[in-house]
């Protein structure tokens, strides 16, 4: 039968023999091995032990590590003449088997270096990408904003002189639509106190109020306004030496009261005058206030007008 020996990997024929050395010396019977020393039965020992070694092609731990010798020796195996053979035999065993534990060992070794290497660079790129994109992303975003910041400047620059292209453009426009619309209003009071007269009636009035208690004298009108206050009801409480004058200087509906003490000028041009210095006051303060600010402040001074 045949076995695998677990150091050759080699076939070989069991039981295994060792040669009967004392046959070439002629101390030997002839006939085959004869009794073996302690080195020859603990090496057959080794080959025929199954348990000790496993199947054919693995590497096992040497037996005779583990084994006392002294157990099989006697007195007679000191001096056997193949003693110092079976030696060498064990001991080249041993080497063969400790070399291959060692190449098993680096080749182990070397395996799970490169795995571990494997799994390291692997690990190692993708923390690394994920670090170049962080890196990147910021980089990019303050190369931009380096970048920007000069056009960013010149933008805000010329939205601030927008700005104020803007407030000087509304405050002209806003003193041209005043002008247009006091120009509108002195035209439509024009026609207005003429298709009503009964209003001329009350401005005369007002003028009347502001003259006492000083003694009215003469009154100053529009000559087409003469007729109407010389015969209008309300006007006749007037002291009778009172003398309506004509004046084509003085618009309709406006007048001038003269007085022991001076003239009242109840003009239509200098009460519109007033309104407008008023309005003109206010669209000057308008440069430096809030638009809806000045509006109010100009329709209170037009409300006390």
């Amino acid at each position: 039968m045949d076995r695998i020996d677990p150091f050759t990997q080699t076939s070989r024929t069991e039981p295994y023999s060792f040669p009967d050395l004392k046959r070439s010396t002629g101390e030997g019977t002839g006939k085959g091995p004869t009794r073996s020393n302690a080195f020859q039965r603990q090496f057959s020992a080794s080959l025929n032990d199954g348990n000790r070694f496993g199947q054919p092609g693995e590497v096992c731990p040497p037996p005779w590590g583990s084994v006392d010798l002294s157990k099989n020796r006697g007195p007679e195996d000191d001096h056997h003449p193949d003693s110092e053979a079976y030696r060498e035999i064990i001991d080249r065993m041993i080497q063969q088997n400790e070399q291959q534990l060692k190449a098993a060992y680096a080749k182990g070794r070397e395996e799970g270096r490169q795995e571990g290497l494997k799994l390291g660079l692997e690990q190692g790129r993708g923390e690394g990408i994920d670090i170049g994109k962080r890196e990147g992303i910021l980089q990019g975003r303050a190369e931009g904003e380096k970048r920007i910041a000069p056009i960013a400047g010149a933008f805000q620059e010329a939205l601030d002189q927008l700005a104020v292209l803007r407030k000087a453009a509304l405050h002209e426009a806003r003193a041209e639509a005043v002008k247009l619309a006091f120009y509108i209003a002195e035209r439509i009071l024009g026609i207005h106190l003429r298709l009503h007269p009964d209003a001329m009636q009350h401005l005369v009035e007002k003028a009347c109020v502001m003259a006492a208690p000083s003694r009215i004298l003469r009154v100053k009108v529009h000559p087409d306004a003469v007729e109407y206050c010389q015969n209008h009801p309300s006007l006749l409480s007037m002291p009778e030496d009172v003398v309506f004058i004509p004046d084509p200087t003085l618009a309709y509906g406006g007048c001038v009261l003269e007085t022991d003490t001076g003239e009242i000028d109840a003009r239509l041009e200098s009460q519109l005058q007033v309104l407008w210095e008023a309005l003109e006051r206010e669209l000057e303060l308008s440069r430096h206030v809030d638009p809806a600010e000045s509006l109010t402040g100009m329709n209170a001074d037009m409300d006390e007008g």
